[in-house]
C-alpha cells in the first residue's frame, strides 16, 4: 500500500495578512490488475430482429491475452427495459452464451413491443497456472421491430352491440356546411417507425351515393363534409387504417376496417334519404357495370368481324366453284349440254335448249344408251359441259 502527504495552505488578503495549513494524506488502494483475463471491448452493442426463432445469433464477445481453451463465458444477470426505457421484469435465460466460444445466442422469440433492448453482464474467467481471473463485460442487445402488429381503432370503436343496436352514432346536422369538420378519425399502432404510421381512408357507405358526401384525409384523419347533405338518416362509414406510411411495401402492410355510423338530423320536415333494400347488391352491380359495358361490346364487335369474315370466305369459295364449273368441260363428240352427276339415269343430262334426259330418252334413246352414266368416275352432283354425239 503506498501513500501521499501534502501541505495545503491557505491565505487572505487582510491586513496583516493570516494563513491557515494542514496535512492531506493520500493513501493509494492496491488492486489485482494483473489478470491476464481481459475482454476486447468493455461495452458491446447488438442487434436482431423480434420474432426470431430461437438460437438465434446475436453477437460475440472475446476476451484477449488468454488463448479460447483458457476461458469460460457465462452470462451474469440480464434486464429488460421497454420503449419508454423503464426496466421490466425478463427471464433471464432470454439469452444464452456459448462456455467456449462466447457466441451470445436468443433463447425463445423477442417482442420488442413487449422488450426493447436488453443489458447483459457477461463474465469471462479464466485460470492459469493455478491462479483464477475474470473479467467482465457489458453488453446492449436492441430488438428491431417488424411489422407484426395490426391498427386498433380508438375512434370510431366498435359500433354494434350485441344485439345489433348502434352504439354511439356521429350527429350531424343537415346543415353542416361543406368543408366543415365533424369528427377526428383515430387509431394507434403499436410498431415503430413507418410500421407505426397510418393512413386512413373510406371503403364505401351504405346507402352506397353516401360515400361521397364526406371526405377523409388520409394521414390526420379528419373527417369533413365534401358536398352539400341531401337529406336525414343513418349513414354508415366503412373505414380503414392501414399502417406502413409511405415506406413500406404494400404486401407488407396491415389493414384494420370498421364502420362509423353518422346519423344526419335535421327538421321533421326534411326529406330522408334515399335508402336502396339490397344497396350491397346495387353497389356491387354499379361497380360493375362499366366492366359488363366493355365486354358486351367486344363481344358484338367480334361477332360481327367473325360474320363478314365467314360471308367473305363464302362468296370466294362460290366464286372458284363457278370458275371451276367452266373450266372443267367433257369431250365425247357432238353438240355441247350439261350434264349433273347426280343420279345414274338419264335425267343427269341436260342440253342447252333445256331439254332434260327424260325426253331425251325419246329423241335418241338408242345414242345415249352409248354414253355412260358416271363420267371420269365422278360420283358427285357437280356440273360439267359435255358433248355428246347426236344423229
Amino acid at each position: 500500500m503506498t501513500f501521499f502527504e501534502i501541505f495545503v495552505i491557505a491565505s487572505d488578503g487582510g491586513a496583516p495578512q493570516r494563513s491557515a495549513r494542514v496535512s492531506v494524506r493520500i493513501t493509494v488502494a492496491d488492486v489485482d490488475d494483473s489478470s491476464p483475463a481481459k475482454f476486447e471491448r468493455r461495452n458491446y452493442i447488438f442487434s436482431v430482429r423480434e420474432n426470431q426463432p430461437a438460437n438465434t445469433n446475436v453477437g460475440q464477445v472475446t476476451v484477449t491475452q488468454v488463448s479460447f481453451s483458457d476461458v469460460i463465458y457465462a452470462v451474469d444477470r440480464i434486464t429488460g427495459y421497454d420503449v419508454n426505457g423503464s426496466a421490466v421484469s425478463s427471464s433471464q435465460m432470454t439469452f444464452s452464451v456459448d462456455s467456449s466460444t462466447g457466441h451470445i445466442v436468443t433463447s425463445h422469440p423477442l417482442d420488442r413491443e413487449t422488450v426493447s433492448s436488453y443489458r447483459i453482464v457477461v463474465i469471462a474467467s479464466s485460470t492459469i497456472a493455478g491462479s483464477s481471473s475474470t473479467a467482465t463485460a457489458k453488453v446492449v442487445v436492441r430488438i428491431v421491430d417488424i411489422n407484426d402488429n395490426a391498427p386498433v381503432f380508438l375512434f370510431p370503436a366498435e359500433t354494434e352491440m350485441a344485439d345489433g343496436g348502434e352504439n354511439n352514432p356521429l350527429t350531424v346536422p343537415l346543415s353542416a356546411a361543406v368543408g366543415e369538420k365533424i369528427a377526428t378519425i383515430f387509431a394507434t399502432d403499436s410498431d415503430a417507425g413507418a410500421n407505426g404510421q397510418l393512413v386512413y381512408s373510406i371503403t364505401g357507405s351504405t346507402p352506397t351515393f353516401a360515400r361521397s358526401l364526406f371526405a377523409l384525409h388520409r394521414i390526420s384523419g379528419q373527417l369533413t363534409v365534401a358536398r352539400e347533405l341531401t337529406g336525414v338518416g343513418v349513414v354508415r362509414l366503412r373505414l380503414a387504417a392501414t399502417d406502413g406510411g409511405e415506406v413500406v411495401p404494400e404486401i407488407d402492410r396491415m389493414t384494420t376496417k370498421t364502420t362509423l355510423i353518422v346519423n344526419i338530423v335535421g327538421s321533421g320536415l326534411d326529406r330522408r334519404l334515399r335508402r336502396v333494400k339490397n344497396d350491397s347488391l346495387i353497389s356491387a352491380l354499379a361497380s360493375q357495370h362499366l366492366a359488363v359495358v366493355l365486354t358486351a361490346t367486344l363481344a358484338v364487335i367480334l361477332l360481327v368481324i367473325s360474320a363478314v369474315i365467314a360471308l367473305l370466305c363464302f362468296l370466294r369459295l362460290r366464286r372458284l366453284h363457278r370458275l371451276r364449273r367452266h373450266d372443267d368441260v367433257k369431250y365425247i363428240d357432238g353438240v355441247p349440254g350439261t350434264f349433273y352427276d347426280c343420279s345414274r339415269d338419264f335425267s343427269c343430262f341436260r342440253f342447252q335448249d333445256g331439254d332434260a334426259g327424260s325426253s331425251l330418252a325419246v329423241r335418241e334413246a338408242n345414242e345415249l344408251k352409248k354414253l355412260p352414266v358416271n363420267v371420269d368416275g365422278d360420283v358427285t352432283c357437280k356440273e360439267y359441259q359435255v358433248r355428246i354425239f347426236l344423229h
